[in-house]
């Protein structure tokens, strides 16, 4: 817009609701996001079983996992992995909260029967993962899971069963999770009930989420609002 005035408050009014920080149509790159990146992309490289970061709320997981995600989809070195994204349930009733099986069915394009069977569509899941690889040439799925900690036991029961079935088909699984900091009470009560074999498998690298520890973090961050952020587009009025 080459006729933006920044002093006509009218023109200003119009634009106001239609902005980006308002809308919240944007991403800001963190000096976290690339660090987690590189983790991932080494973990990926290396065909670990699963790294997990944690952090308290409102600290950016989502939106880190999600730039994460879109990351992997494009960089041209992880076009033969199959990258899937499911937000666990974190619904307070566990008897109402909807089981991992459902939600990698719905993330992955499976239509749910009114009275679905777990069994059935955990079968249709293993199904669907191997067509996509199968058309992308590859032998590796890579399962990206916010809110981990809200995962049951059964939950991980389950995707242990398709790690194993996918792993007699010689396809490789890495799981990404991101969490809140409750994920250690997960792993002390997988300890109490001696389940081990879960931890190894799914809670064996917790890191903690890279955060604002410095004011460099900060004027990294808010670089981009001054000077890469424009906004109406095509004027020089930035964020």
């Amino acid at each position: 817009m080459s006729t933006y005035d920044p002093l006509d408050a009218q023109q200003q009014r119009n634009l106001f609701w239609s902005h980006p920080l308002v809308t919240k149509n944007y991403v800001a790159l963190t000096p976290s996001m690339p660090q987690v990146l590189e983790v991932v992309m080494d973990s990926i490289a290396l065909h670990k079983k699963s790294l997990v970061f944690k952090a308290f709320p409102r600290m950016g997981k989502t939106t880190i996992c999600k730039f994460v995600l879109s990351a992997l989809e494009h960089h041209p070195a992880f076009k033969d992995r199959s990258v899937s994204l499911v937000s666990a349930d974190t619904i307070g009733d566990l008897k109402r909260r909807e089981s991992i099986v459902i939600s990698l069915a719905k993330v992955l394009g499976i239509l749910i029967p009114t009275r679905p069977v777990i069994a059935s569509i955990r079968t249709k899941v293993l199904h669907e993962i191997e067509s996509r690889l199968r058309n992308q040439l590859g032998r590796h799925w890579v399962l990206v899971i916010d809110e981990l900690q809200a995962l049951s036991m059964e939950d991980f029961e389950h995707l242990q069963h398709i790690q194993n079935e996918l792993a007699l088909h010689n396809i490789d699984t890495t799981l990404i999770g991101f969490s809140q900091t409750q994920i250690a009470h997960k792993i002390n009560l997988l300890s109490q009930q001696k389940r081990v074999e879960l931890i190894v498998r799914f809670l064996n690298e917790v890191w903690d989420l890279p955060y604002c520890a410095d004011q460099g973090w900060i004027g990294q961050t808010l670089k981009s609002y001054d000077s890469d952020f424009t906004y109406p587009t095509g004027s020089d009025c930035s964020y």
